[in-house]
Formats: C-alpha cells, structure tokens, sequence
C-alpha cells in the first residue's frame, strides 16, 4: 500500500493542472486487522497518518502508527488511504 500511494503522489505532483502553480497531495496509509478491529478504528489510524504527514510537510506519504505494523502475512489484512 506504501508504494501505491507513493506512486499517487508523484503522478499528483508531475500533473501540471495550474502552471503557475504546483499541486501535492499528503497520504495517510492504514490497516485492516480483521477480527476484533473496526471500520471507525481503521479510518481513525488512516485520518492520524494523514494529519502525520502533513505535518511533517505535506507532499508525503505517512504509515499509521509503529504499534500497527502493515504486513503481508495476515490474508485478512487490507489496507486504506486517505488523501
């Protein structure tokens, strides 16, 4: 999920929309842990990686927290970006 939303923000920032001005987007990136984790829960951690990413300067792409480590290993798992 971390290298599709680093793609979406290049292709955002490469795409000349105003000349005189450029045009970036920040991503917050999430997971879902399946069994006792929730919908509102997931789009809380996306909604706080966003907020973590603009405030490290806009433009970038922030995982969620280091206490809700993305993995592959669990098929359950899905991820979320907000933007």
């Amino acid at each position: 999920a971390r290298e599709l939303a680093e793609q979406i923000r290049q292709r955002v920032a490469a795409t000349e929309i105003l000349p005189e001005r450029a045009i970036t987007i920040s991503l917050g990136v999430s997971c879902w842990y399946g069994g006792n984790d929730s919908g509102m829960a997931l789009l809380q951690r996306a909604d706080k990686a966003l907020y973590a990413a603009k405030n490290a300067g806009r433009n970038c792409v922030q995982l969620e927290a280091e206490g809700h480590k993305i993995s592959r290993e669990n098929d359950e798992s899905f991820s979320l970006l907000i933007f």
